[in-house]
C-alpha cells in the first residue's frame, strides 16, 4: 500500500554543506547572522523531536546572547629610523629614507653637549611635544625624547634646533611607528642617570594593554648591550635606541650596559591604537521565567 506523505522518511541530502533555500533562518535576537537548520519538523516523524526541544527550552528557562568582545589594541609596529650627528652649529637636519605614512607616530631622541634647550620641527608641519623634561647627565650634557602624533604623510626632513651652538656633539635619532594612538599617545615616561656599567631608566607603570615602550640610552663611553625583551633600533655613535611591547598594564623599565664614566637612560610608554578588536565574543545567559508547554 502506498505511504501517505506524512509517513515517508525524510530525504537525506548526500551533498555535505549544500544549502536548501527553503531552510534559511532569518537572524533573531541574540543570534549573529542567519543560519541553516539540518532537519525540518514534519507532522508525523518529528512530533516527538519538537516536543523534546520545547520542553528542553522551557526547562532551561534562559536565552543565550553573543556580545562583541571589548576592543583590544594591536601592538605598534616599527617602520623606519635614521641617525645623524653634528659637531658644530645650531641645527641638525635629517630626512627619513622613505615617506612617512599619514597617521603614524614619529619619535625623536636627542643627545647634545650642553645644558640649554632644543626644539624639534619638520618639513611636513607636524607638531612635536616633549615626552619628558630635558635631563642633564655626564659632563654637562643633555638628553630628551620628543614625539609627533598622527603625522602628515609624505617625504619629511626633521630638524633639531639648539638654543646654544654645538661645539662637541648634537645627535638626533629618528623613528617612525604605526598603530599608535592618534589623539593621546603618551602614557608615561621616566629618565635616570648614573655612572656604573648597568643602565636603568627606573620603572614606569603603564595603564593600557600593548603599550609601545621606547627606550633610549647614551654613554660617555659606549652603550654595549641592550637589555632583555627589547629590540635594538639604533647603535649609531655608540648610543642605543630600542623598543618593545608591554602586553599588559604594569611596571616596566628600559635597561642596557655601558663602558663609560656616565650614562643617561630614558623610557617612554606610548598607547597603541584602541580601534582594533582582538578578543573573542562574550557569551551571557539571561534568565527567564519557566514556561509550561502543552502540545495538543
Amino acid at each position: 500500500m502506498p505511504l501517505r506523505e506524512d509517513e515517508r522518511p525524510a530525504r537525506r541530502d548526500a551533498r555535505i554543506g549544500q544549502r536548501d533555500p527553503g531552510r534559511h533562518v532569518a537572524p533573531g535576537p541574540g543570534i549573529r547572522g542567519g543560519g541553516y537548520v539540518k532537519h525540518l519538523f514534519r507532522p508525523a516523524r518529528n512530533r516527538r523531536r519538537l516536543l523534546s526541544l520545547l520542553v528542553t527550552l522551557a526547562m532551561l528557562g534562559g536565552l543565550v546572547f553573543l556580545s562583541p568582545g571589548a576592543a583590544q589594541a594591536a601592538p605598534a609596529q616599527f617602520f623606519q629610523g635614521r641617525a645623524k650627528e653634528i659637531r658644530t652649529g645650531t641645527t641638525n637636519a635629517l630626512a627619513f629614507n622613505s615617506a612617512n605614512t599619514a597617521g603614524n607616530l614619529i619619535v625623536v631622541y636627542v643627545v647634545w653637549g650642553n645644558t640649554n634647550s632644543v626644539s624639534i620641527s619638520d618639513s611636513r608641519g607636524n607638531t612635536y611635544a616633549s615626552a619628558l623634561a630635558r635631563t642633564t647627565w655626564g659632563s654637562g650634557w643633555s638628553g630628551q625624547v620628543f614625539y609627533a602624533r598622527n603625522v602628515a604623510g609624505g617625504t619629511n626632513t626633521v630638524t633639531a634646533t639648539f638654543a646654544t651652538a654645538i661645539n662637541s656633539f648634537g645627535i638626533i635619532y629618528l623613528h617612525e611607528y604605526s598603530n599608535v594612538d592618534k589623539v593621546n599617545p603618551l602614557d608615561t615616561a621616566r629618565s635616570a642617570i648614573g655612572t656604573g656599567s648597568a643602565m636603568s631608566s627606573g620603572a614606569v607603570t603603564t595603564t593600557s594593554a600593548n603599550d609601545l615602550l621606547f627606550g633610549a640610552g647614551a654613554s660617555a663611553g659606549a652603550v654595549t648591550q641592550t637589555g632583555p625583551n627589547y629590540t635594538t633600533r639604533a647603535t649609531d655613535f655608540d648610543n642605543r635606541t630600542m623598543d618593545r611591547t608591554a602586553a599588559t598594564p604594569g611596571s616596566y623599565d628600559a635597561t642596557a650596559t655601558q663602558s663609560g664614566s656616565g650614562w643617561i637612560m630614558q623610557v617612554v610608554a606610548f598607547r597603541t591604537d584602541q580601534g582594533g578588536d582582538g578578543t573573542a565574543p562574550t557569551v551571557s545567559i539571561t534568565s527567564r521565567t519557566r514556561t509550561l508547554v502543552t502540545i495538543g
